[in-house]
């Protein structure tokens, strides 16, 4: 079959929809649902929403509401498929493959040829995937039960499929459930006490979302995200020194005439042992909520260290709270996207530039994933002359409230302290770590610092299964990680 280009340049013209990934995944389902969709049905697979591109002032139709009514889903059709017949001509496309683009965005709702029956398919299972954030949008304005009708509704719309791909649209489903009953039973909805938005509680692996981690899982290939630790490393000055210093050896044990074992020991067995001193903030770690504190109460997520700090640490909000983490990664190279090896110091990245990379890869951070953002500064480890000219750089305040009302529930980066250092926005009165504060204290999303990403980066990989597995140590206000990205 030969096919125009104008699919790859579809596939940039939708970095224009304010979710990309929901029309690049809907020809994804499309391919794997019929390997031999032909032109049209593909451009029609990308396009068919691309009416979100182009709000339309004074409708009057209230997308939570009326999304199940005849009249509302025409309108949304013929505006879609008028702004697909205005893109081809532009590009002097072919006036049948125009045509029949056309006609199939037109009966995407309504068609009942195999064609759209099948676009209808890839559609749903795309919405199920990338829009459980519009989902939990709805049920946050008290449309909860629209939202799930909405779920229902691509489900049943998915059609006859393979069981692989009907397994995974019952766990796309689960997610968008869980979403919604998260929203609804939010602490401060209906008259309750009003207390920070967490994205603690969803954090644990739930069912649909472990599968769903997995669905992500193709090649086989895993990519370790923790440089090696070791005494005299470079680490923010604010923490202490780390080292290993041995504990037991051979020739020591046999030096005082210790029986580790009683005295039958005739093969001379010995061990080694050590001690391994240094904070859990060494290297790749995750922050745990009780980490920073603010205001005359020392408050962190969730807790104060007025009440609740005792001799040997937090009493909640400590590293024993920090759940596994197996969740959707998604990563951003925005040292990649600039073309440089590694971002200057104190250089900021704000929400414009995750929102143009998101554009350009077609992949975005949604509910419940793992954000990861590469600067370069792990480049030169463990150079510290060259980590000197790159330290500082990273997120700022609107990145991460980009990141946050998207649902992450984990952000992470390759420097020591996530965010842009010294902040860009300090604010009034002034606060030095912004971004600590704004998604550690008041959204309880955690922090991961010092994670390797160049090998990701250099591979190209943009989205994948991210696990991360803290230890529970009970008064610690962080953990040391070892994570890995799985393609």
């Amino acid at each position: 079959m030969i096919v125009s280009t104008l699919c790859e340049d579809a596939k940039r013209w939708v970095g224009a929809h304010p979710c990309p990934a929901f029309p690049r995944r809907t020809l994804d389902w499309l391919e794997s649902l019929e390997p031999a969709a032909s032109e049209p049905q593909r451009l029609a697979a990308l396009t068919l929403d691309m009416d979100r591109a182009f709000p339309a002032a004074d409708s009057g139709w209230v997308e939570a509401r009326d999304w199940a009514l005849d009249g509302y889903r025409r309108w949304r059709t013929d505006r879609a498929a008028i702004i697909l017949a205005a893109w081809l001509d532009g590009r002097q496309a072919d006036q049948d493959l125009c045509r029949r683009s056309v006609e199939l965005v037109r009966a995407q709702d309504h068609g009942d040829a195999e064609e759209a029956a099948q676009l209808r398919s890839a559609r749903a299972l795309a919405f199920l995937e990338t829009m459980p954030g519009l989902l939990r949008a709805w049920a946050e304005n008290d449309d909860g039960e629209s939202a799930r009708r909405r779920v229902d509704a691509c489900l049943a719309e998915i059609g006859p499929v393979v069981p692989e791909v009907e397994r995974q649209a019952r766990g796309f489903r689960d997610i968008c459930r869980e979403q919604i009953s998260a929203c609804e039973a939010k602490p401060g909805k209906d008259g309750g006490a009003s207390t920070p938005e967490s994205s603690a509680a969803t954090a644990s692996p739930v069912p649909a979302a472990v599968l769903r981690g997995l669905d992500l899982v193709r090649d086989g290939i895993v990519f370790r995200l923790a440089k090696a630790r070791f005494p005299g490393m470079p680490l923010f000055p604010g923490h202490p020194p780390f080292q290993v210093l041995t504990y037991r050896s051979p020739s020591g044990i046999r030096a005082a005439g210790d029986e580790p074992w009683g005295p039958l020991n005739d093969i001379g067995l010995g061990y080694m042992s050590e001690l391994v001193m240094g904070s859990q903030h060494t290297g790749a770690h995750i922050d745990a909520h009780a980490h920073m504190t603010i205001g005359p109460d020392d408050h962190w997520h969730g807790g104060s260290a007025r009440t609740e700090l005792g001799d040997f640490g937090p009493l909640s909000g400590d590293a024993t709270e920090i759940p596994p983490i197996w969740r959707r990664g998604v990563l951003y190279d925005v040292a990649g996207s600039r073309g440089v090896s590694a971002l200057p110091a104190g250089e900021p990245i704000d929400a414009a530039e995750l929102e143009r990379i998101e554009s350009r890869t077609g992949v975005a951070a949604g509910r419940g994933d793992v954000a990861l953002v590469r600067t370069g500064y792990l480049s030169g480890w463990p150079d510290e002359e060259m980590m000197t000219s790159h330290v500082g750089a990273g997120p700022d305040i609107t990145a991460s409230r980009l990141l946050a009302d998207r649902g992450v529930i984990a952000v992470g980066s390759d420097t020591e302290t996530f965010e842009v250092q010294p902040t860009n926005h300090p604010g009034e009165p002034t606060n030095p770590q912004p971004v600590h504060t704004y998604l550690l204290i008041e959204r309880g999303v955690y922090i991961m610092e010092s994670l390797d990403l160049e090998a990701l980066a250099e591979a190209g990989v943009t989205e994948f299964l991210f696990v991360a597995l803290p230890l529970g140590i009970a008064g610690a206000t962080g953990s040391m990680i070892d994570p890995v990205a799985v393609i």
